[in-house]
């Protein structure tokens, strides 16, 4: 996004050319710099500033001029380490999940499944092939919103300096597992709880651990 905004980014009318100004316009000394290279050679060093009516305010490194600039928002780059970082937990089309797996770490269990889709007919419904519990009636519903989270799920925040014996993630409480018709698997493991509402998250892919908050995936 950061790098098509500045493939898009035009340069307007100079707005103002006084230092004295550039405070106004959130383009100081002290204001968010980006710099584009290529490797060692320097294209580009800007200072951006405000957005007003879809226009970016804009200084050139060393220049007085505030450009106002099209294509480009400062949200784009103003980001701390955190929000440069991916926080997808697992993607996938949920329209090619076949399969859910739930367990706990007590032994309870649960397996959907949703057969192959038709060329024409209604959409498949998820069904229970196996539980530890008797399931009647079987909220459907409940599939569909557990696998449409699971497809797009997400974290807004990452746990590197949690201990193992604190995340619980080498016994987990829970494993989710979904099975998607091109043979490919996902593994999502919960462990300990955090306070009211986080708790540990890893897959079993990839050691990267998040903290997550209550939802339909943790009950």
């Amino acid at each position: 996004m950061a790098f098509e905004a500045l493939a898009k980014m035009e340069f307007s009318n100079i707005v103002s050319d006084q230092k004295s100004r550039q405070g106004e316009f959130e383009l100081g000394d002290d204001s968010l710099r980006v710099a584009v290279k290529k490797g060692d050679m320097l294209l580009a060093d800007l200072r951006i500033g405000k957005t007003s009516n879809q226009m970016t305010m804009v200084r050139v490194e060393g220049k007085d001029e505030v450009w106002s600039v099209s294509g480009l928002l400062k949200y784009q780059f103003d980001k701390d380490s955190n929000g440069w970082r991916d926080k997808t937990i697992v993607s996938f089309d949920e329209k090619e999940a076949e399969k859910l797996q739930v367990t706990t770490k007590s032994g309870a269990k649960i397996v959907l499944s949703r057969p192959a889709p038709r060329d024409a007919g209604p959409a498949p419904e998820w069904q229970v092939v196996e539980s530890s519990v008797k399931v009647e009636p079987f909220d459907k519903s409940v599939a569909v919103a557990a696998v449409t989270q699971l497809a797009t799920w997400k974290t807004n925040e990452f746990a590197d300096d949690a201990k193992p014996e604190e995340t619980g993630l080498a016994s987990p409480e829970i494993t989710i597992t979904v099975n998607l018709r091109s043979g490919k698997q996902y593994t999502a493991l919960v462990g300990n709880k955090k306070g009211n509402e986080d708790w540990y998250v890893k897959t079993a892919e990839n050691p990267q651990v998040y903290l997550v908050k209550n939802s339909i995936l943790i009950a």
